[in-house]
């Protein structure tokens, strides 16, 4: 094991930075860049051979389709095991954003104030988690809080089920959103870190109610479909077009 500073070092021995530098300058775009084993299947593990273009054409397709810009930030705690995790540690190498690790899973939530991430990438999992611990602290409040809490939740609904069908959101109710953000949204915000813009999930299908609950709260979750063999993702959900219960549409650049 070596630091950081000693990798980077200038390396003593002139015939092995040589041949550093000749290994670096011969690897190509179809070169082997990992082999990621894929998960749920029978038998032997079987080890999809991603090259170089592989993790290139994902990186550009998820950047653009998603709006990812350089001033984001997400957390990592997904296992690297995994093609959406690696792709999700690839992206700031590709696009300049910032990548926190947390401590390990069972500090996710206090890792999430502490960076304050402005993208999530989780699995259902997660969000479910989330979902059940902001239900437990509501009933722990007292019925009049509660009431309110469920009133925000119906009115927030409304507003996700017809943004997701690309209708006109009546006065009336924009008025009674901001209302139930105040009261209600804001908090929850607050408690992932008051800046996701939007969150990601993959790898199983998410219960619409749950999605639509999140969208309700400000905090849209885009999810999308893909394969080990496909280095990721090739359809997901926009922050501008989606559709509960579904995995949304091709990313740019897939031919499908």
């Amino acid at each position: 094991i070596m630091s950081f500073s000693q990798f980077a070092a200038p390396a003593k021995d002139p015939a092995l930075e040589a041949a550093f530098k000749k290994r670096a300058s011969g690897i190509t775009p179809d070169a082997i860049a990992t082999i990621v084993y894929t998960s749920g299947t029978t038998g032997q593990p079987k080890g999809a051979v991603l090259t170089h273009s592989n993790l290139t054409a994902e990186l550009r397709s998820v950047v653009r389709s998603l709006g990812i810009v350089s001033g984001d930030i997400t957390l990592a705690f997904l296992p690297f095991a995994h093609i959406l995790a690696r792709i999700e540690s690839l992206i700031p190498v590709f696009s300049g954003t910032t990548l926190g690790f947390a401590e390990n899973i069972n500090t996710v939530t206090q890792n999430i104030l502490e960076l304050r991430p402005s993208v999530l990438v989780a699995v259902p999992r997660i969000y479910e988690k989330i979902y059940a611990n902001i239900q437990s602290q509501v009933s722990a409040q007292p019925p009049f809080r509660q009431s309110i809490f469920r009133w925000a939740t119906q009115v927030g609904r409304q507003v996700a089920r017809m943004r997701s069908e690309h209708k006109t959101v009546p006065l009336a109710l924009q008025m009674k959103y901001k209302i139930a953000d105040q009261l209600v949204f804001t908090k929850i915000r607050a408690k992932l870190g008051g800046r996701i813009r939007f969150s990601i999930s993959g790898g199983a299908p998410l219960s619409p109610t749950l999605c639509e609950f999140f969208h309700a709260c400000g905090i849209p979750i885009l999810e999308g479909y893909g394969l080990t063999e496909t280095t990721g993702a090739v359809t997901i959900n926009r922050l501008e077009d989606y559709s509960f219960a579904t995995v949304g549409k091709p990313m740019d650049g897939m031919i499908i």
